[in-house]
C-alpha cells in the first residue's frame, strides 16, 4: 500500500504542479505522443492526464479519454461537489519540507482523515517525520470546504491545504499553503 500511495504522490504533484494550478485541456482524447507522460506509470491501471503530463487513476475528472482505461473523463461537464462529497475515512500520506532560515527541512506524514459529510473532521491517527525525528500525534479535528468545481481548503489546528477531489471522490490532493513550506500528498479513500 504504501508504494501505490507514494507513486500517486508522484502523479498528483505532476497533475497538479507546483502552484496547484491544474492543466488540463477539455475534450481530449487518443493517446499521448511518445515519450509522455515522462514519468513511469505509477501503478498499473493509472492512465495520462489529460495534457499528457502525468498519471492519475482512471476516475479522476483530468484522465484522459480513448487510453484503454475504463472510467476517465467523458469530456463532459465534471459532477458537482458539495461538503457532502468528502465522507469516510482516507489514508493520507505526503512528503515535503519547511523551509528555516533558508534551509530545507525534509518532513513526511501519514495519516487517517475521517470526513463527516458536514465540512468538519476528524484525525484519529498520525505519525509525522521532521528531519528524521518521529512523533505520533493525539487525535484532533479541523474543517473543510469544498466548492462546486471539487477544489477547496482544509483547515487543522495550524496547517491549511488546497485541496482537488477526485469526480468519484476517492482521491484527494492536498497542497500545504502556510507560508515557508513546500508540502503536498493524495489522501486515499479507504471506508465510506
Amino acid at each position: 500500500m504504501n508504494k501505490l500511495v507514494g507513486s500517486a504522490v508522484v502523479a498528483f504533484a505532476v497533475t497538479v504542479g507546483i502552484s496547484g494550478a491544474v492543466r488540463a485541456q477539455s475534450g481530449t482524447s487518443g493517446s499521448c505522443p511518445a515519450g509522455t507522460p515522462a514519468s513511469p506509470r505509477p501503478a498499473p491501471d493509472f492512465v495520462p492526464t489529460q495534457d499528457c503530463m502525468g498519471w492519475v487513476p482512471p476516475s479522476h475528472p483530468f484522465a484522459r479519454t480513448g487510453t484503454g482505461g475504463s472510467g476517465g473523463n467523458t469530456g463532459g461537464p465534471a459532477e458537482s461537489c458539495t461538503v457532502a462529497s468528502l465522507r469516510g475515512s482516507y489514508v493520507f500520506a505526503a512528503t515535503g519540507f519547511n523551509i528555516v532560515a533558508g534551509v530545507q527541512i525534509p518532513k513526511a506524514l501519514v495519516e487517517v482523515i475521517d470526513f463527516n459529510a458536514d465540512g468538519t473532521l476528524f484525525v484519529p491517527a498520525a505519525t509525522l517525520s521532521v528531519n528524521g525525528a518521529v512523533s505520533r500525534s493525539l487525535p484532533s479535528s479541523g474543517t473543510y470546504t469544498l466548492a462546486d468545481n471539487c477544489t477547496g481548503t482544509i483547515a487543522f489546528n495550524g496547517p491549511t491545504f488546497d485541496i482537488f477531489l477526485s469526480r468519484d471522490g476517492d482521491h484527494i490532493a492536498m497542497i500545504q499553503t502556510n507560508p515557508n513550506t513546500v508540502f503536498q500528498g493524495v489522501a486515499t479513500r479507504t471506508s465510506r
